[in-house]
């Protein structure tokens, strides 16, 4: 697939102090541009500059600070933490359990973050959220999350979705 990119010509996003005003930054990103799959969205900088305040946050309790009267909200969120490029990992000089503006957290951290976030969205009635969820998992490649989608294929009552739940899940069994 190809991606294009349409942040081109933008300032450096910016940082937010709290959870709340970006969220509401991001809310009037998402409305003035829809995300679409296969473009980088404006809000993606935005996302991967404050990563950290995702991450100091519960899976449960960004989505549901996330639900509100835009139902697509959570899952452009979700879409745009797929996108982020910035390590879901400890740097060498990070020591393990450390957070700071580069490394973010821990390796396991950032992985059981990840599982949360997928299980969470998974098991909502949001078939938005629910594509998201698996577009993040493919999107991030990890191994880890196939038995998370293996078992929620079972559940799954969307026809389309259910296939790619599957395809998914299979790309990224051994």
């Amino acid at each position: 697939m190809v991606v294009q990119d349409l942040t081109q010509g933008q300032t450096a996003p910016e940082r937010f102090a709290d959870l709340d005003g970006l969220i509401t930054r991001l809310s009037l990103e998402y409305a003035a541009q829809p995300v679409d799959d296969g473009y980088i969205h404006p809000a993606d900088a935005i996302v991967e500059e404050n990563l950290r305040l995702f991450l100091q946050t519960t899976p449960g309790d960004l989505l549901e600070t996330l639900a509100g009267p835009d139902p697509q909200l959570q899952s452009s969120v979700v879409k745009s933490l797929a996108r982020c490029a910035k390590p879901w990992t400890s740097g060498p000089d990070v020591p393990q359990g450390a957070v700071n503006e580069d490394s973010f957290t821990d390796t396991w951290h950032a992985s059981n973050w990840r599982y949360s976030l997928i299980d969470i969205a998974l098991r909502t009635g949001n078939i938005l959220l629910r594509d998201a969820a698996v577009q993040a998992v493919e999107e991030w490649e990890d191994s880890s999350l196939a038995p998370l989608l293996r078992s929620h294929q079972e559940r799954e009552a969307v026809p389309w979705l259910r296939s790619y739940v599957s395809d998914v899940s299979s790309d990224l069994s051994p």
